[in-house]
């Protein structure tokens, strides 16, 4: 068989310095075709492995690498030939470099290497436009809040103030009508002349208005009592007893539909006061045997009307008094308006007719 011998002198390391290449790259498991130098991927695409080798095949076994993905890793990774893959799951988004190096059988590393951008796009919720808007739609619901608080306020302060008023207006102007008329009649009895029963009589009247309008205060700020057809019920109810005395009907219409029209505090007060004068009038002037109030809602405008079959009058002739004005004041502080329909020996007809802008405020919601 012979003999073998070399001259250790003569055995030169090995100074070839292979590149390095990635070989494979996949998504999800899945190959990507082509040479990429960059990649970009969406948010759910964050499963991703890489294949690479180095380019020095006289002893392939021996050859070491060494890899890092900037922007998770801070320390390069070494591994063996045996394992040329590195391996990344559930990345966040963002923006990753994939760099790999290689030796050569003898140790000798590259100083280059090979390189892979990887891009990982935000979720739309997590983009910086996405957060701008929420941003802003909070602001805006919070100034919405805010708003709707204080605009709250100031209704619950013109609320105060208007109390304020109708009790000044007519609780304190009766009381100190009754006032001065007990004193007359004091003072009549004191000098032992007759008492006046006129006297006594407004004394008694007054009283009874008196009563009434604290009754109508106390209905108006109910918040029980907020729907068209608890204020229909209401004017009923209080002619109920006059209206039959006098032989008057009074009949209604459409007023199961009426349940679910909610009615701000000052569009209740206003409709109640325009409709009681109303009724009112008839009483007095028409000679009616029966009354009638009706409620509808077409293409959102709210009309209610009060129609009688009395006697009627010419409208050309037809001059306005404070009740005429006052009714068309109160319809103008809702926005809405009067209509009247007369002749003569044909009745009359009031109508309260509240558009769009009237409607919307009433919240108003029609069951079918």
């Amino acid at each position: 068989n012979g003999f073998n011998y070399f001259d250790p002198s003569k055995i030169k390391s090995n100074t070839y310095i292979p590149p390095v290449v990635v070989t494979s790259v996949k998504v999800l498991n899945e190959h990507v075709k082509g040479e990429q130098e960059e990649l970009v991927l969406d948010y759910k695409q964050n499963f991703i492995s890489f294949e690479f080798s180095s380019l020095d095949f006289s002893d392939p076994q021996d050859n070491q690498y060494s890899y890092i993905l900037e922007g998770l890793q801070d320390e390069w990774q070494l591994t063996e030939s045996s394992s040329r893959t590195a391996t990344y799951t559930d990345l966040r988004p963002g923006t990753y470099i994939f760099k790999v190096r290689g030796s050569n059988s003898d140790g000798v590393w590259s100083e280059s290497f090979a390189s892979i951008k990887i891009k990982i796009l935000y979720p739309f919720w997590e983009t910086w436009w996405f957060i701008s808007l929420m941003v802003i739609l909070l602001a805006a619901i919070i100034y919405y809040l805010g708003s709707m608080r204080t605009k709250n306020l100031l209704a619950i302060e013109k609320l105060k103030s208007k109390l304020a008023a109708d009790l000044h207006d007519n609780i304190g102007s009766g009381l100190t009508e009754i006032s001065i008329l007990s004193e007359v009649a004091s003072r009549n009895n004191n000098s032992e002349q007759k008492i006046s029963g006129g006297e006594l009589n407004k004394i008694s009247d007054i009283s009874r208005q008196l009563v009434d309008n604290m009754s109508d205060i106390v209905w108006v700020v109910n918040p029980s009592r907020d729907s068209l057809h608890d204020l229909i019920l209401r004017l009923k109810d209080n002619y109920s007893d006059l209206l039959n005395s006098m032989g008057i009907s009074f009949k209604t219409k459409n007023l199961e539909k009426l349940k679910d029209v909610k009615l701000p505090m000052d569009v209740k007060q206003n409709l109640y006061l325009i409709f009681k004068e109303a009724v009112n009038n008839s009483i007095k002037h028409s000679s009616c045997k029966q009354i009638t109030l009706e409620s509808n809602l077409r293409n959102d405008v709210l009309e209610i009307s009060l129609s009688d079959d009395g006697n009627g009058f010419d409208e050309s002739l037809m001059s306005k008094g404070n009740g005429l004005k006052n009714m068309e004041n109160r319809a103008a502080q809702i926005k809405g308006r009067i209509k009247i329909k007369s002749s003569a020996n044909a009745g009359t007809s009031i109508r309260f007719i509240g558009k769009s802008g009237t409607t919307s405020k009433l919240k108003v919601l029609f069951k079918k």
